[in-house]
């Protein structure tokens, strides 16, 4: 067997560029143990994700600051004197004479009302809508005034009790559930008015509070 080795060997020649090239592969080739390749890969890797991170959070960052300046930029924060807009069409006064003001036409508040009341608002819905809104503890009521005859209540609810009662020279339609109402709607001089409770009263107190109106 050695004998056959050496006279296959004895045929094979290595001409100078052959000898060359060997020795060129012999010094480019990695020679490194596959582990310590493997571990020089996952810190190349490791520093390309926190390059990557750290420019995500720059990019938010200067998203946020360019968002945060065009909103103060464009919305300033001043208040001015006047009505505040509430949303399309509907102004809040702090008054009542603010709101007659701005409505254009009379409008007086509600008396004798049968609950406490702890806050009182005063809006326009529209151009011909005023409203004052009474609110208490344990009951609220929202008074409506506008021209024409039109219900400007927007109470659609069905009731149990509907009645029709005269009160001078106008009829007043007043509605409600088993001896307490919750609604009154009449015309007068050309307006429209109604009255909306969160709970029913009896008919003496809505008629009270109907009179201090007119």
């Amino acid at each position: 067997m050695p004998n056959k080795y050496n006279e296959i060997m004895s045929r094979v020649t290595v001409t100078p560029d052959m000898h060359e090239r060997i020795v060129r592969n012999i010094r480019s080739a990695d020679l490194t143990p596959q582990e310590k390749r493997y571990l020089r890969l996952f810190d190349h890797t490791k520093r390309v994700t926190y390059v990557a991170v750290c420019c995500l959070f720059l990019l938010i960052g200067t998203l946020v600051t360019t968002h945060y300046y065009h909103q103060d930029d464009t919305v300033p924060n001043v208040k001015g004197p006047g009505p505040e807009l509430t949303s399309h069409g509907i102004k809040e006064y702090s008054s009542l004479q603010e709101l007659v003001a701005g409505i254009g036409f009379e409008v007086n508040g509600i008396g004798d009302i049968p609950f406490e009341v702890e806050n009182t608002s005063y809006l326009s819905i529209g151009v011909e809508t005023a409203q004052i809104r009474y609110s208490g503890v344990n009951n609220s009521l929202t008074f409506r005034i506008s021209p024409g005859t039109n219900d400007n209540s927007g109470n659609y609810e069905e009731y149990g009790d509907a009645n029709i009662i005269q009160i001078g020279n106008e009829q007043v339609t007043i509605k409600g559930n088993q001896g307490k109402y919750e609604l009154a709607i009449w015309n007068s001089h050309g307006f429209s008015y109604s009255l909306s409770l969160k709970k029913g009263v009896s008919e003496e107190e809505l008629l009270s509070m109907i009179k201090s109106v007119r």
